[in-house]
């Protein structure tokens, strides 16, 4: 899309909540489900680029960190 190979890459979520996207700068995430996320991208494709844009959301967490009053904190893994 719009030449852009790097449109539909893995990006990461910073300390705030905000994901840098190539076309609309930093989005926030934060709080949001999928759905939702990729709604808020959609309305700010509309603004500047694309009357109906296309967009989905995929959440790929490999691994968290557990904080806080449990047992075993620290780095956890999915399979």
């Amino acid at each position: 899309m719009f030449g852009q190979d790097n449109l539909s890459q893995l990006h990461s979520v910073d300390t705030a909540g905000r994901i840098a996207l190539p076309l609309t700068g930093n989005v926030t995430a934060r709080g949001l489900t999928t759905t939702q996320f990729a709604d808020e991208i959609k309305g700010q494709l509309r603004k500047n680029y694309n009357k109906d844009p296309k967009v989905s959301v995929k959440v790929d967490a490999k691994s968290f960190f557990i904080l806080g009053e449990v047992d075993k904190p620290g780095l956890a893994s999915t399979p």
